[in-house]
């Protein structure tokens, strides 16, 4: 399979996996060389540590978790609040509030951000003549907003100011957004962000997260600051699941998907994570399915997988990931499959022994390999058994009864 095929594919999401050094990665920078400069708008968001992948366009996220990575993504989500409200685009600063307001509410936090600023500021004199040696206007319009911004004040006498997503943006949530801009791009000053917990009500800065929460809030941040109204998005994402909880990585690109579905985007993602599929799969029947496509990547050799109607992790880990987990009750249900159908002669004995080679082969459990391997001699014998009766109804008897199955199934 060409790269072409793979940057034409029609699919909205496009997964590639592999073992480490297979080439996921090359394979990632190879499509955003592609498409950058292509008319498309190009979004890079680097996970892994070191140098992975290139830098093709100026939309590169590398999430360091530094206290300075969210500092820079909000301010540049406030810049363009600004700007849209400038224009009054209020729709569409309402509609991006909303997203943001979502993704902090799935994630545990209140959708109210409280900015921390130098204490003067907010009382500090903008009109006098050595605090700022641009416009008149801009020290006007800085000043008249310091009696109308949204100002809370926590138990130690600290005072934020803040923005909630969720409120009307008219208001007192626009003076803020106006003011934090204006002081940052005039005055150069420092603004921090911080985040409310909805469990503890404590406020919180960005290095008091976990690193699976500060890799998923810059992500859905750096992505909201970056999609475009009218180009077509490419978004390539190398290892999303880094630090991220369990739950956090099935519903990953079901988020994705659903907080930015009103733009034209297309998504490349390289994964180690069978997790990360499972809501492809599983919410085909419940949700609008989301058009996929699946490639295996191995020596840089590309093909499609396509996915059975297994509907389990240990389905997902072998189909897609070739990984047999131990106490597997999809490896019991493969296995009576194979003797039902061998019973009913539609498949060999042969190709039977040959699929438990290859389940003795992947399997890394000491007991199940065991098992497999009595399983395996028990069927070569009864075989044989079978054909020195040369009754078919011995045979059919024999298989049918399960026995051998009944006996192993809690190890397999």
């Amino acid at each position: 399979m060409s790269l072409s095929e793979i940057t034409d594919s029609s699919s909205q999401i496009n997964i590639l996996i592999g073992e480490n050094g297979q080439g996921k990665t090359r394979l990632l920078d190879n499509i955003a060389l592609q498409f950058k400069g292509n008319r498309t708008n190009l979004i890079t968001i680097n996970n892994p540590r070191g140098k992975n992948l290139v830098k093709r366009s100026s939309k590169f996220l590398v999430p360091n978790h530094r206290v300075n990575d969210l500092n820079s993504v909000v301010y540049k989500l406030l810049k363009q609040t600004f700007n849209l409200i400038e224009n009054n685009k209020y729709d569409e600063v309402e509609s991006k509030f909303f997203k943001i307001a979502r993704m902090l509410e799935y994630l545990g936090f209140e959708s109210t951000i409280f900015f921390s600023v130098k204490d003067d500021l907010l009382e500090k004199d903008f009109l006098s003549g050595d605090t700022f040696d641009g416009d008149y206007d801009e020290s006007y319009v800085v000043s008249s907003l310091l009696d109308y911004l949204d100002i809370q004040e926590d138990e130690a006498g600290n005072k934020y100011i803040c923005i909630d997503f969720i409120e009307d943006i008219y208001g007192e949530i626009e003076n803020s957004i106006k003011f934090l801009y204006l002081i940052k791009y005039y005055w150069g000053e420092n603004i921090e962000t911080h985040l409310i917990s909805k469990k503890t009500r404590l406020i919180l800065k960005f290095n008091q997260l976990s690193s699976g929460e500060r890799n998923i809030i810059l992500t859905i941040f750096f992505i909201s600051i970056s999609l475009s109204d009218t180009k077509k998005n490419i978004l390539i994402i190398d290892e999303p699941e880094i630090s991220l909880h369990p739950r956090w990585q099935i519903d990953y690109l079901e988020n994705i998907s659903d907080l930015f579905y009103l733009y034209d985007i297309k998504i490349y993602i390289a994964t180690h994570s069978p997790l990360l599929l499972t809501n492809l799969f599983f919410d085909k029947e419940k949700k609008i399915s989301l058009s996929y496509t699946i490639f295996h990547v191995k020596n840089s050799n590309i093909k499609i997988i396509q996915d059975e109607n297994e509907k389990s992790i240990e389905a997902i880990y072998w189909n897609i990931f070739g990984i047999l987990t131990p106490q597997s009750s999809f490896l019991s249900r493969k296995i009576t499959e194979l003797l039902n159908k061998l019973t009913l002669d539609e498949i060999s004995l042969e190709l039977v022994i040959s699929e438990l080679d290859i389940y003795i082969e992947a399997s890394h459990d000491f007991n199940q390999v065991s098992w497999l391997k009595e399983l395996k001699e028990q069927i070569i014998a009864n075989s044989k058994k079978l054909q020195r009766g040369a009754n078919s109804n011995m045979r059919c008897d024999s298989f049918k009864s399960h026995m051998i199955i009944n006996k192993l199934s809690k190890f397999l």
